[in-house]
């Protein structure tokens, strides 16, 4: 079961890093678009807002959605484990809980920037990460 659980643990972690290539492929042939032709307005208006977009998904499905399952993931084996007190794997459980509400929150269409009240949900996983 142990070799389930860390080879699951990976996959996630895999997945949650490469959620941003989509994104950092894009970046180079956009911005020499943007440097070459100013005559095509509306096409770079449409351009940049498909990068703005991708760039808000790519956040909101690689950096929420997989951060959480990779942490549901890693405090159910620490916890299971008993390698870190029972209170912070359960502290990581219910902060990787709270940024995958927060990421179907922003798949909905919720504001979730900066200055959201939603931020909320990821503040025990950010508490987690710290100690």
């Amino acid at each position: 079961m142990k070799a389930r659980s860390s080879i699951l643990q990976a996959s996630i972690r895999f997945l949650e890093r490469r959620s941003f290539a989509p994104f950092l492929l894009a970046i180079q042939p956009v911005l020499h678009l943007f440097l070459i032709n100013a005559a095509e307005l509306t096409f770079s208006d449409t351009l940049r807002a498909m990068l703005a977009a991708l760039h808000t998904w790519s956040v909101v499905i690689g950096t929420l959605i997989f951060a959480g399952l990779g942490c549901l993931t890693l405090n159910v084996v620490l916890f299971r484990s008993r390698l870190v007190p029972h209170w912070l794997s359960i502290w990581g459980l219910i902060g990787g809980t709270g940024a995958i509400a927060y990421g179907l929150l922003g798949i909905l269409g919720f504001d979730t920037g900066m200055g959201s009240p939603y931020m909320l949900l990821a503040m025990p996983l950010a508490f987690q990460e710290m100690v």
